[in-house]
């Protein structure tokens, strides 16, 4: 007799082992293809394909939609979907500290926050820097959840490191600037870079313990006072309001149709279904107030840099609310 699967054995990861349940799941049914199981289930192949794969937890539309096409009990398989889901976040905290970087050219600094961190079992420091160029040559290689850099480095800045390495990483890491006193126009060039967050040298060890987590977290350190003062040097008279209300996903998707993609070409992209992309298109245009996608990809084209950054201090103070 067979043994009977464990979808969840911790000893593959929950993640893994959910995958290869889905894959039993798939087999049991005769392994049909995955583009008939998209035709039956109204999902893309791509997607389908991905969940039995096993890189991440798929989303719980995603399993439905397989264990539909396969014939499996949904009810079940939902339960089984959230027992991974809790398995892999203790699995994550138990066996994935937050790994930190230090970018300063101050020993003393450098040494100090690695003692304070280092005593902390959820937080792994994984390399230094004393310069630009050390940094961007060491931290691709190690690619930290977090990187702590000095404003001012001898031989550049940290708003350039922090802007380069979060394009030349992937993951992109968080990145938390250190700066002896607020400087506006620096840290306006940081949150532009993609900072996350700035502390001041004086802060306590408390703090910086509590910034390191909230960073790893997806969070930010921009107080809502600092926003605002960034947000008054923003020419809002060119911001469109029509811009400002879509979310994230419809933005991502309205530049990849001002290249021209196909709403296939930006389910494989995005990691969608060819179906979810057509309804984000949908709501993007009458958000727009436009009836054509080839209106669409002309509007983009014209959307200045100033709409961006706004966005980017508005979705910072979002973050902020629900912290």
């Amino acid at each position: 007799m067979a043994r009977p699967e464990n979808p969840l054995d911790p000893r593959g990861g929950p993640v893994a082992e959910f995958a290869a349940g889905l894959r039993a799941l798939r087999t049991r049914a005769g392994a049909p293809t995955y583009r008939a199981m998209a035709d039956q289930a109204g999902y893309s192949a791509a997607v389908l394909s991905q969940a039995a794969g096993g890189q991440r937890l798929p989303t719980l539309a995603v399993v439905r939609a397989f264990v539909l096409a396969c014939g499996g009990d949904a009810a079940a398989w939902e339960q089984r979907w959230r027992l991974a889901g809790s398995q892999r976040r203790d699995h994550e905290e138990r066996r994935a500290p937050t790994t930190v970087f230090l970018v300063d050219d101050h020993e003393l600094v450098r040494r100090g926050l690695r003692q304070l961190l280092e005593v902390e079992p959820d937080v792994e420091v994984v390399g230094e820097a004393t310069t630009s160029a050390q940094a961007l040559a060491r931290i691709p290689a190690v690619q930290p959840d977090v990187v702590i850099l000095d404003l001012r480095l001898p031989d550049g800045d940290g708003v350039s490191v922090c802007r380069t390495v979060r394009s030349a990483t992937t993951p992109p890491p968080a990145c938390l600037i250190l700066t002896s006193f607020s400087e506006d126009e620096a840290l306006f060039g940081a949150i532009m870079a993609g900072a996350r967050g700035y502390l001041l040298k004086q802060s306590s060890g408390t703090d910086l313990l509590g910034a390191v987590r909230t960073l790893a977290r997806g969070g930010s350190l921009i107080d809502d006072d600092t926003a605002a003062n960034l947000l008054k040097r923003l020419d809002f008279g060119a911001v469109d309001p029509r811009y400002a209300s879509l979310t994230q996903q419809e933005r991502k998707i309205l530049e990849l149709i001002a290249k021209g993609r196909t709403n296939r070409q930006i389910a494989g992209a995005l990691f969608l279904a060819e179906r979810t992309v057509a309804n984000y298109v949908s709501s993007l245009l009458r958000k727009l107030g436009f009836s054509r996608r080839t209106e669409a990809a002309v509007y983009a084209a014209s959307v200045p840099a100033e709409l961006g950054h706004a966005s980017r201090v508005l979705e910072l103070l979002r973050d902020n609310e629900m912290r």
